[in-house]
């Protein structure tokens, strides 16, 4: 790795972690002569970080206005889950082709590891980390990197709005382990259903966790 790509991967990282983390929250800017003063590095490596955080669906990059934190509207969350079906459902249909005994030990794994009380960060990364994992034996690595940034993106969105996390992420929870059931049975018609039902329901809990959100600012 050249001396400009390990930075870029830096300043991936960590500004991710921040997004995911909240402490940039939806609608920040990120103006790119900031992050090179902090990072010591010039606006090129920057730029591209920027490129890969848009690629990941954590920053949107706007004419006129530079780049920001992904802020959804509901139109825009619905359209993330039709595409996140899509790329899933077509992942499954592969991996259920080549799935082995690991693969299932490294998703009861994932299951097993839910962390009931976590925070943000760590339930952000339980849920995208077991949609990676269903993915993972379609031996596809771009259709796993995409499948991951975008589940991590999705998860974001909901929790970051959410006044109780705890019931949600249960409900999550209960979503995958009905996956897996199905996937432990080969039964690839159940699995893509149920991961159909998951993503129509998940832009459902957006649009409510965004009401409660509202709700509960006005108050």
């Amino acid at each position: 790795m050249t001396f400009q790509a390990s930075i870029v991967r830096t300043i991936r990282q960590v500004i991710g972690e921040e997004i995911v983390a909240g402490a940039l929250s939806g609608g920040a800017r990120l103006r790119q002569s900031e992050l090179a003063s902090r990072f010591k590095t010039s606006p090129q490596p920057v730029r591209e970080a920027l490129r890969l955080l848009e690629g990941d669906g954590l920053v949107v990059l706007q004419p006129n206005r530079g780049v920001t934190v992904c802020s959804y509207t509901t139109k825009d969350f619905t359209e993330m889950q039709q595409v996140r079906a899509a790329l899933e459902i077509g992942a499954a249909r592969l991996a259920l082709r080549f799935w082995t005994g690991r693969d299932c030990e490294a998703l009861d794994g994932a299951l097993k590891s839910f962390p009931h009380d976590g925070d943000l960060p760590q339930l952000v990364t339980y849920y995208a980390s077991f949609h990676e994992l269903l993915s993972r034996p379609s031996c596809n690595s771009r259709l796993q990197s995409q499948i991951m940034n975008l589940a991590k993106a999705s998860a974001l969105a909901v929790l970051s709005r959410s006044r109780d996390r705890s019931a949600l992420c249960a409900s999550f929870h209960r979503d995958h382990q009905a996956i897996y059931r199905f996937w432990l049975d080969r039964d690839s018609k159940a699995v893509v259903a149920e991961i159909d039902s998951h993503m129509l329901s998940f832009a459902d809990r957006f649009r409510a966790a965004s009401r409660e959100l509202e709700r509960w600012q006005q108050s």
